[in-house]
């Protein structure tokens, strides 16, 4: 991948910025992004979104959920062929399941 990580760490932080998405830290590890954010679970899937969708690069490796926060290591090792039903698919579940769990 030719893209420079600081443009990519530029636009990451930009996104996160118009969508009110605290980051908590970004840093890159080799072709790797490890990012740890919070914010409610709505934007927290629609940032995975933008992860995966970001470039032909881009690659969600590792995700974590925590209460009000996410870590997500993104690769950008090779190109990849992206599956957004797959996707789409996850972020539903994800979904589901926490406004399952949230119910009284």
């Amino acid at each position: 991948m030719k893209d420079d990580f600081v443009k990519i760490l530029k636009e990451i932080e930009s996104f996160s910025n118009k969508n009110h998405i605290k980051l908590q830290s970004i840093k890159k590890e080799d072709k790797n992004i490890k990012i740890t954010l919070f914010s409610d679970i709505e934007k927290r899937l629609k940032f995975l979104v933008f992860l995966e969708t970001f470039n032909a690069f881009s690659k969600i490796e590792s995700l974590e959920f925590l209460n009000e926060g996410l870590t997500v290591q993104v690769s950008f090792n090779r190109f990849y062929k992206k599956s957004l039903n797959k996707l789409r698919n996850f972020v539903e579940k994800k979904k589901k399941k926490f406004y399952l769990n949230s119910m009284p």
